[in-house]
């Protein structure tokens, strides 16, 4: 069950994947500036959290299969807008990427939750974080490579392709297990549970160091191809970099023994710092040496793997168990978090500064988390 679960996830990974490092090549050339990219995933992200808001209601009112089907057209959709290689195409084809991305994500949190019981989450989570990062590190580097040697269509189509299959393989093991677990209640986050998860330090802490996360993920798919086409690397380049980078989460499972042996604290602590450095590192390198600089993100992405291993264990660990329903559609709000405010932040930094401030701005984030880390429990 858990490999079936793990192998659509990997799926629905992929269709995201592979334009994951193409869709800002194809907006850098169409747009022409970095900042103006950033306008684009600036608007792309604020609907996706309106989008966020919505799925909890729409899931209660449609189910889960109607929303399936919306996630596989969204990115068939989103494959023929971005073909059009126009501003317009541009920003609809990313708005139905993000459609398509959250809804998957957010159904198959919700059979996760089904078929996996909590104590078998810590041994799922890596699992899960080990399929997807094959397919993060196939998929970025495929989708330019494809562009580049036959016709920018063919990754788009395949991203497409992969969005039906998702659902439709998910429907086949749907109807094998129906019987067997109930389906969970989809919880609608309410404002006096918003104020109870910022009230409770634990969840606080583990919310705001997941959105650090999320935030230099988005710098990371974003920026990294441009910076490889505007310092002269090529876009192939960047597209190897953004797959070698997700690559390192096939580390997942040694990461995981590590922190059984040292804690969980310590490793995080230190990956964030390292993360961070690194990351700020870029900021002066990339001026002198772009190779070098591409060095940099290589140690960097190798440390946030790290993090990436850990996946939301710090909250299902300060969770309790009656509260989990409720508390989980407000703590998987770091993700549309991050990516707005990732994309908002670098707008304004890139009217003033050139891309390296990218870099040196997510490294500083990157050593706030180091330092929110010492406030986790010494029992992780």
């Amino acid at each position: 069950m858990r490999w079936t679960l793990v192998s659509v996830y990997a799926i629905t990974v992929l269709a995201r994947t592979m334009v994951i490092a193409l869709i800002p090549i194809l907006a850098y050339e169409v747009l022409g500036t970095a900042q103006r990219v950033s306008e684009m995933y600036l608007i792309a992200s604020l609907f996706g959290i309106a989008v966020s808001i919505a799925l909890p209601r729409l899931l209660r009112r449609l189910g889960r299969q109607p929303l399936l089907a919306g996630a596989a057209l969204s990115g068939v959709g989103s494959a023929i807008a971005l073909s059009l290689n126009n501003p317009g195409g541009l920003v609809a084809g990313l708005i139905l990427h993000v459609l398509m991305v959250l809804t998957f994500e957010n159904v198959m949190s919700l059979y996760i939750m089904q078929h996996i019981p909590r104590r078998r989450l810590a041994g799922f989570e890596p699992l899960r974080i080990f399929l997807a990062g094959a397919s993060y590190g196939a998929g970025p580097w495929l989708g330019i490579a494809l562009a580049e040697t036959l016709a920018a269509g063919v990754p788009l189509a395949v991203s497409a392709g992969c969005a039906v299959a998702a659902p439709a393989l998910l429907a086949v093991f749907m109807d094998r297990t129906r019987a067997a677990t109930a389906a969970p209640a989809v919880a609608v986050a309410r404002g006096a549970d918003v104020l109870h998860f910022w009230a409770q330090p634990r969840l606080r802490l583990a919310w705001l160091l997941t959105t650090i996360r999320a935030a230099w993920w988005a710098m990371y798919v974003v920026y990294v191809p441009i910076f490889a086409v505007g310092y002269g690397l090529g876009a192939s380049f960047g597209g190897a970099l953004v797959s070698l980078g997700s690559a390192f989460l096939l580390l997942a499972p040694l990461w995981g023994r590590l922190a059984r042996r040292t804690g969980i604290r310590p490793l995080l602590l230190a990956a964030y710092g390292m993360c961070g450095l690194f990351t700020s590192l870029v900021a002066l390198l990339a001026p002198l040496n772009a190779y070098a600089a591409a060095c940099a993100l290589m140690a960097a992405a190798l440390a946030m793997s790290a993090i990436d291993g850990m996946g939301n264990v710090t909250f299902l660990r300060a969770v309790r168990t009656h509260q989990r329903t409720r508390m989980t559609p407000i703590f998987t709000t770091y993700r549309d978090v991050g990516q707005v405010g990732a994309a908002g932040l670098f707008a304004v930094l890139l009217i003033f500064l050139p891309l390296a401030a990218v870099f040196a701005a997510a490294g500083i984030t990157l050593l706030v988390g180091a330092a929110l880390c010492r406030y986790l429990p010494r029992r992780f």
